[in-house]
């Protein structure tokens, strides 16, 4: 399967309003969930 079928191009100037609101809210959980689930990498040797 080529790259190129695996691309999602759209024109976000297309979107309603409720639509752009919805994908934001929907952006913005996921930094959330990635935030509140930072991994933290402990380096050996370093105290």
């Amino acid at each position: 399967m080529s790259e190129e079928k695996n691309k999602l191009d759209f024109d976000i100037s297309k979107m309603t309003e409720e639509e752009l609101l919805k994908a934001y809210d929907m952006i913005k959980g996921f930094l959330d969930y990635l935030k509140d689930n930072k991994i933290e990498i402990e380096e050996k040797g370093k105290e």
